[in-house]
């Protein structure tokens, strides 16, 4: 036997099929018997191959970031044509062996060729596609004499064709001569290194611990086809691979050890960061490195954030159960207000993780900050709108509302009739708005009014016994619509420009506004319109002021 050591190899419990086809070359290897002797081409061509495989993997090591995907393929398509060339120059036309080798090196390559193949390579790719069609087609030629041989019993000549053609599996070994055993062993091992090289230069996906497999099997094969010193160089490599594989189990195992402590000396004790560090060091039985500290930095500070959050859930949950109204609101008014851990309102500012986690706020990473920060609001939020269908309610009130303000040509009636100025300064009860909602006529402000009385219809009778929840909101909503459109000159990039702003905008409505700022000023060049959600163009601008400033 070869004694070409088989092992399992596996990542995650999933093999991988050029995983498995390696194994299944190697178990035909080891079937084939006992070591026979090396063909004069095989310890040159096992180099020549190792060298062409060095290179490549060189050139994708140096330029893995500069490399795109189309340049990537294209140096993979090259390797494959020129060792394709090689296999039949040195082996098909030079030895008479393995024709196999030179079709699976060209269908290798029109795997990458469409992979993002770049116009620069299509010559290369016409020249591999009839070099390939050549090879089938004495593959099939030579495929009706196998046939004929193997009828007549004629194993001399059928043996002699299989090593021709590299089809080596259809040989009954038992039959065969001690120098074509030796040409078959040969062939084997020269496809399992072909394989190895391959499945180490271009992974299926990386892994080290296959990889470390992989030269593990590289160095017992080099042996065997007399390559001593790639063989050494394989195992070494291997050796090296096996270490860093235990080496990083090792470490990931202390990673989730300290990660543990982290998480139940936070959780269970309220550990502050010393005590914490403290408690690792005697478990690991060693000083803290640099890394350490900054690993558990991080973490501590992530835990803190955490039960921090589910804290604040806990508690929203608690205020909207007991209906603790006013304290609900607070928090909500404040949300647009929050920016950062310190701007948190009460009582989410005296809960005992948050507490823990301001003493340690210098640890806090501004980026991770606007993300528990992000993620305290979205919570608040979803407690909030839980907390009855009231809210729910009121947004639909709110959104119906800008809808209503937006669509109407007639800002200023509604402004008037609604007496919405006198709403946001709070000298109008939300009762007594909704009963001039209700009062407005359809003929005048057109079908939107009836949707806007549906949804009001639906709060009235609630708040008849209590405020709206969202009222802050719904007042500043509104001051943005009631406050005047305005007109203004501005100096923008060296040009001169006129700027009108406002929510919503009826161009007749300031068109005389507009008239008048042009009409002073010659050297204004454009006219821009702000911010507005809606614009009713009820007036011509091209008749009123020519094409060039508009």
């Amino acid at each position: 036997m070869f004694n070409v050591q088989n092992q399992q190899i596996s990542d995650s419990g999933r093999n991988v099929s050029s995983v498995l086809n390696i194994e299944q070359a190697i178990q035909y290897l080891n079937s084939l018997g006992s070591w026979v002797g090396n063909e004069p081409w095989l310890a040159n061509v096992s180099e020549e191959l190792n060298k062409r495989y060095r290179e490549l993997r060189k050139d994708i090591r140096e330029n893995t970031n500069s490399w795109s995907y189309s340049q990537y393929y294209e140096r993979l398509a090259y390797h494959y044509y020129n060792l394709a060339c090689y296999y039949n120059d040195e082996l098909f036309n030079k030895y008479k062996v393995n024709l196999e080798s030179v079709k699976q090196c060209l269908e290798k390559l029109a795997e990458v060729s469409g992979e993002g193949y770049s116009d620069r390579t299509k010559e290369l790719k016409n020249d591999a596609e009839k070099f390939l069609t050549k090879v089938k087609k004495i593959h099939e030629q030579q495929e009706d004499l196998l046939t004929k041989y193997s009828t007549f019993n004629k194993f001399k000549k059928y043996t002699k064709l299989c090593i021709v053609l590299g089809s080596i599996n259809q040989v009954p070994l038992q039959q065969c001569s001690a120098e074509n055993r030796q040409r078959i062993q040969n062939i084997q091992l020269l496809k399992v290194i072909n394989m190895l090289e391959d499945a180490i230069t271009v992974p299926e996906y990386k892994n080290t611990f296959i990889t470390a497999e992989q030269s593990d099997y590289l160095g017992q094969v080099y042996q065997l086809a007399g390559q001593p010193a790639l063989s050494i160089r394989y195992k070494r490599t291997s050796d090296n691979l096996k270490k860093t594989v235990n080496a990083t189990k090792e470490h990931s195992d202390k990673k989730q050890e300290i990660k543990d402590i982290i998480s139940k000396e936070v959780k269970e004790y309220r550990s502050n960061l010393v005590q914490v560090k403290d408690y690792i060091e005697e478990r690991l039985h060693r000083s803290l490195s640099t890394i350490d500290n900054a690993y558990i930095e991080r973490k501590y500070i992530k835990y803190c954030a955490r039960l921090w959050l589910q804290e604040t859930t806990n508690l929203l949950k608690e205020l909207t159960e007991s209906k603790s109204r006013t304290v609900i609101q607070e928090i909500f008014n404040s949300l647009d207000e929050i920016q950062g851990f310190s701007h948190i309102p009460n009582p989410l500012n005296q809960l005992e993780y948050y507490t823990l986690l301001m003493e340690h706020y210098k640890l806090v990473r501004k980026e991770d900050e606007k993300v528990f920060i992000s993620r305290f609001k979205k919570e608040c939020l979803e407690q909030i709108v839980a907390y009855s269908d009231s809210a729910e309610k009121e947004l639909v009130f709110l959104e119906t509302f800008v809808d209503f303000l937006s669509s109407s040509k007639n800002l200023q009636s509604i402004i008037v009739e609604l007496e919405l100025e006198d709403f946001c300064r709070g000298d109008l009860s939300f009762d007594k708005l909704i009963n001039n909602i209700m009062k407005l006529k359809v003929d005048t402000y057109g079908e939107n009014l009836i949707v806007l009385k549906k949804v009001t219809e639906g709060l009235k009778e609630k708040k008849e016994k209590e405020d709206l929840f969202l009222i802050d909101k719904f007042k500043e909503v509104i001051g943005a619509y009631i406050k005047p459109v305005e007109v203004q000159e501005r100096r923008i990039d060296g040009r001169l420009v006129v700027e009108v702003t406002g929510k919503n905008i009826v161009v007749s409505e300031i068109l005389w506004q507009l008239e008048n700022t042009l009409s002073e000023n010659s050297n204004i060049e454009e006219v821009r319109f702000v911010g507005a959600d809606v614009i009713h163009i009820d007036a011509d601008f091209k008749i009123k002021f020519g094409t060039e400033r508009m």
